[in-house]
């Protein structure tokens, strides 16, 4: 123990030096829910009826795809270096690398996987998108432009309130809320994990740690290239992503060695920052080496880059029918994606020297009620056609007009629709990619 202690003492020491000389980001998740868990009883019991379902989740879930619409309210002030159309793609597109493309695009050093951590690798399979549709029903592009006399914003909800010179939150079962305006206190930005007041739902980020596209990049300089570690990769906004979803931090600022209710995660007695490389082991019991490369840990985004099978699960059972936010899973607003998503399946190909599926299709919401949205990602040349055919083999729905490559999403009216098992299949040339839906009444 004694040991140990001169470890940690030796380790904050060192990130005290460091920080003289870089900027290291504050992740503020942890202090706002203990906050406002303190005052919300309510909360407290959602909380843990919350982890009682993620555990029994755990036994018997199935993982599937779910697409999530994604509302941006951008809160200007007075000089603040707010993201542009071109940067809130950029930030789009890095969620989608994260959350849902087959593999990372990074190649990490062998070394780093050393203690068996590529075994425990797993993508979540959940896909971000632009709504194009409001709360009312009327056409919109998901981003909501405000400007504010605040000069900027504490870890609360204040944001959150047109009233307090924020701005409210779209129907958070439905929608995932983000807010991008200044934070004090030098904080990067924090989330509200499942449970919790729907009114304040979503997530809050400072614009320093934002994404940024590549036009973006090639223009920053002198003092302003201190934040460039965290807008390359827009990583900052996948961990409070991950937050949001129930993932907890990989350390504990407020019980020391505290655990993160993942068991194929390691203990971390600290957030890590920068550029630790491998090996860097825990001071917590048994001394384990840290998952640094964790997109829930605090290292430089270019460090960071998977999930574990054990959080994959997690942030699936908070999504999962009956789980605390399964409104977004059968949410009937009908999506568009970042306009670069669509080039995944061709950066891969090249990257791998061979073509992946070039047709692949997401029904959502699954179950369905009166409509539900077809979502097709596509490389392929041709005529392309839809198709529903009930459990009879009975066509429901046939459209041959669609565009063959690229992103394209069609929703499909089924109110009038007799309840049971459907299936969705879409053809462009010998490719052919099948989905089951159900309508329930």
């Amino acid at each position: 123990m004694k040991k140990q202690s001169i470890i940690f003492l030796l380790l904050i020491s060192c990130l005290k030096f460091q920080a003289q000389e870089a900027i290291y980001r504050s992740l503020a998740t942890q202090s706002y829910m203990n906050a406002l868990l303190s005052t919300d009883t309510a909360a407290v019991n959602h909380r843990s009826a919350i982890e009682r379902w993620t555990h029994e989740y755990g036994f018997s879930g199935q993982p599937d795809t779910v697409i999530i619409p994604v509302v941006f309210h951008l809160v200007a002030t007075s000089g603040a270096d707010m993201p542009t159309t071109e940067d809130l793609a950029a930030q789009l597109d890095a969620l989608n690398r994260d959350f849902f493309e087959p593999r990372p695009l990074e190649n990490p050093n062998p070394a780093e996987l050393a203690e068996g951590f590529d075994e425990l690798v797993a993508f979540p399979n959940i896909r971000f998108c632009l709504p194009t549709t409001d709360p009312t029903g009327a056409a919109t592009d998901g981003i909501v432009q405000v400007f504010s006399t605040n000069q900027h914003w504490g870890i609360s909800d204040s944001i959150k309130h047109t009233e307090l010179g924020g701005s409210t939150a779209w129907n958070p079962v439905r929608y995932l809320n983000i807010w991008v305006s200044p934070l004090a206190g030098s904080q990067s930005g924090f989330a509200q994990m499942p449970g919790c007041a729907a009114a304040t739902d979503g997530i809050v980020i400072d614009p320093h740690y934002f994404a940024r596209s590549e036009n973006y990049l090639s223009t920053v300089a002198g003092a302003d290239t201190v934040w460039l570690p965290f807008m390359k990769e827009g990583r900052t906004l996948s961990h409070l992503v991950g937050n949001y979803l129930n993932l907890y931090d990989l350390w504990n600022d407020q019980s020391f060695c505290g655990d993160d209710y993942v068991e194929d995660t390691p203990i971390h007695n600290a957030p890590n920052f920068g550029k630790p490389g491998y090996k860097h082991v825990s001071t917590c019991e048994d001394n384990p080496v840290e998952m640094t490369m964790n997109i829930m840990d605090n290292t430089d985004d270019s460090e960071r880059w998977m999930f574990t099978h054990g959080q994959v699960m997690r942030m699936h059972a908070t999504l999962a029918l009956g789980g605390p936010r399964e409104g977004l899973r059968t949410s009937e607003t009908v999506c568009t994606f970042s306009p670069s998503v669509g080039n995944i399946t061709d950066r891969q190909a090249n990257e791998n020297g061979s073509d992946l599926s070039t047709l692949n299709i997401q029904v959502q919401p699954n179950p369905a009620k009166s409509g539900f949205s077809v979502f097709v990602l596509s490389n392929c040349e041709g005529q392309m056609t839809l198709e529903v055919f009930n459990s009879s083999g009975s066509r429901s729905y046939f459209d041959n007009h669609l565009v063959a490559k690229g992103e394209t999403s069609i929703y499909i009216d089924s109110k009038n629709w007799s309840p049971g098992l459907y299936s969705v299949r879409v053809r462009c040339g010998k490719e052919e990619a099948l989905q089951k839906v159900v309508i329930e009444r």
